[in-house]
């Protein structure tokens, strides 16, 4: 019983100090709560930059440097360089760092964006990161896709499937079955 009130008061101590401390990093990481604003800014305003400026080179298919920019999981984790994003700091953010050509790594290689592009990283960064309810960008752009080619509503695997017309045929005889 001595031992246990002599070793055991710190070691209740460390440990309810060590899961308060995962709790407050895992709040920090995760996804700050939604807001219609923080929804509209996302969608209308970064989601098509990351797509049409960084997904070719940070995506599902190419990952430079090990670095994935098609999800808010991905760019906190970061690459070989490190995390590309600090939530609530884009001065500490690797990734708005790189496209203020600052340091050695400029990106996008192809030139810099233009300075309104840049604040729209640096606004999304500094409120927090906001990321929308799909976990990936593809995820999302496949459902856009998908909605704005067929105009509907649905998703594409909650379609119902239906068999494929028949190709014609020249030689009905051929046909077996």
């Amino acid at each position: 019983m001595r031992i246990c009130l002599r070793y055991g008061t710190p070691a209740v101590a460390t440990i309810l100090s060590s899961a308060l401390f995962a709790l407050a990093v895992g709040a920090s990481l995760s996804e700050t709560p939604p807001d219609q604003d923080a929804a509209a800014f996302f969608e209308n305003s970064v989601r098509p930059l990351v797509l049409d400026r960084c997904a070719n080179c940070h995506g599902p298919k190419l990952s430079n440097g090990g670095l994935r920019l098609d999800s808010r999981a991905a760019m906190v984790a970061g690459g070989h360089r490190g995390p590309a994003m600090v939530p609530g700091s884009p001065d500490a953010s690797l990734l708005i760092n790189a496209v203020r050509y600052r340091n050695a790594l400029k990106m996008p290689p192809s030139g810099p964006l233009s300075q309104a592009e840049i604040g729209v990283l640096a606004r999304w960064v500094q409120s927090g990161a906001y990321w929308g309810p799909a976990p990936t960008l593809a995820a999302t752009t496949s459902a856009v896709t998908s909605t704005h080619a067929s105009r509907s509503p649905l998703h594409w695997s909650f379609v119902p499937v239906k068999p494929p017309a028949l190709p014609a045929v020249r030689h009905q005889s051929w046909v077996k079955s």
